[in-house]
């Protein structure tokens, strides 16, 4: 399989098209590179369930991560996740779903208090700060890397 095809067509059919789906205000171009370098990092766009550990989808959520963005979420987003998953989704969902994976994985940037950045450098150290944590594994250069093997400039 080539992985790098399949990153792509996973931005452009199921990354995107879900960001427009949520609405103008989650759908920027910095999102979807975003949830782009995550899953990159996190799953290779290719694991669905954590090697031995919990997370889930190719954002490799944690059903905690998971369990708390469901209590926090309201209004428009409520109406999103209830209109593609039902009023109470189990986190196993986004194992197989991946639309409902990039709703999660946006809905956990959404609460973040910094905007999105628009450059390689700076996506790698939001995404190591808010998704990763400070406590996790993962270097930003980690980040960035997955991002650049699996969407070279001239890709995206």
């Amino acid at each position: 399989m080539n992985t790098g095809l399949w990153a792509r067509e996973v931005r452009d059919q199921v990354i995107r098209p879900t960001l427009r789906r949520m609405g103008d205000r989650y759908a920027s171009e910095s999102a979807v590179r975003l949830l782009c370098m995550t899953a990159a990092h996190e799953s290779g766009f290719v694991y669905l369930r954590q090697v031995g550990g919990p997370a889930l989808g190719i954002y490799q959520m944690e059903p905690p991560t998971f369990r708390d963005h469901m209590t926090w979420i309201r209004g428009d987003l409520a109406a999103v996740v209830t209109e593609h998953a039902g009023p109470a989704p189990a986190a196993e969902r986004i194992i197989g779903d991946m639309a409902f994976a990039t709703i999660m994985a946006r809905i956990h940037y959404w609460r973040r208090p910094e905007p999105l950045p628009d450059d390689v450098d700076g996506m790698a150290a939001y995404a190591k700060r808010w998704w990763n944590t400070p406590l996790g594994a993962a270097t930003e250069r980690d980040y960035a890397d997955a991002f650049d093997r699996l969407f070279p400039p001239v890709t995206w």
